[in-house]
């Protein structure tokens, strides 16, 4: 999922000409940097520099316990599926549907692995932004927020892993998985969106749960859906092969699909709710 800014409409106003006659004019446009709350610019700039730090520190991790570059695949796969997204109406706010492939880095190589995978989707949902002076921010925003939701998303995951996992001890091997995963990928998405929905809510000045509810709640199915996905092929990672990363495309595939109708309804409500007002 990535974000970008919306221009200021014009605002038109009423003013007098110097016979005191009034005409109507255009006023001077308000400076977007003066609508953003104060907290906009402090916010960002932790979140990028914590973000910075993962990143470094993944890269770290991944060269020195000498991971492998299988995780790659999953990285180049969430990439190109970034590519797909959708735009949700009367925002500029795009949501992609490459989950699946971060939870495979997770589960599969680790937090470092699932953070760099995370940043590739960020990457490529910053790079369709239209917004080309503030392209670089977009770039350093979403790379570093999705990054962050990987990487502490995998850690817990790690403290709830079967093997290490004493709350889940009464549970089977599979049952402690899957519990391990639904929390794995409720955490990454309440996350993932949160971080996300608290920089549009400075920049817009308006209400976190509001912006939160209506662009992204109804995104969540489609999460869990991935993580479990994920979470069988981490049972059997032997059977990584072209067959099963083929059958496990078909989880964006479907998702895709999905997020276009709801986005196509939400498109249709917002038009009818436009007509209703002009009526």
């Amino acid at each position: 999922m990535s974000t970008r800014s919306i221009p200021n409409p014009e605002i038109k106003g009423i003013r007098r000409n110097s016979q005191g006659a009034r005409e109507g004019s255009k006023a001077k446009p308000q400076s977007v940097r003066d609508t953003r709350h104060s907290l906009y610019v402090p916010y960002a700039a932790t979140l990028i520099a914590a973000g910075t730090a993962v990143l470094g520190y993944s890269v770290y991790r991944i060269l020195s316990e000498e991971t492998g570059i299988a995780w790659t695949v999953f990285a180049l796969l969430t990439f190109i599926t970034a590519a797909f997204s959708l735009k949700l109406p009367k925002s500029d706010i795009r949501v992609s549907v490459p989950d699946v492939f971060i939870f495979c880095s997770i589960l599969l190589f680790g937090p470092a692995a699932g953070a760099l995978t995370a940043a590739a989707e960020g990457l490529m949902g910053s790079l369709r932004t239209k917004t080309k002076s503030r392209r670089l921010f977009f770039v350093a925003f979403n790379m570093s927020a999705m990054s962050i939701a990987a990487f502490t998303a995998g850690k817990i995951y790690e403290v709830l892993g079967p093997v290490t996992s004493e709350a889940t001890a009464h549970l089977g091997m599979i049952q402690q998985v899957v519990f391990s995963v639904v929390v794995l990928a409720v955490y990454y998405f309440i996350l993932n969106t949160g971080l996300l929905t608290i920089i549009i809510a400075l920049d817009k000045r308006i209400g976190v749960i509001e912006v939160w509810m209506e662009s992204f709640s109804w995104m969540g199915l489609g999460c869990l859906a991935a993580g479990l996905m994920a979470g069988m092929l981490s049972i059997t990672a032997g059977l990584i092969n072209p067959v099963s990363v083929a059958l496990l495309a078909i989880v964006p595939v479907l998702t895709y699909m999905t997020y276009r109708q709801v986005i196509r309804l939400m498109r249709e409500n917002v038009r009818l709710k436009a007509k209703a007002i002009t009526n």
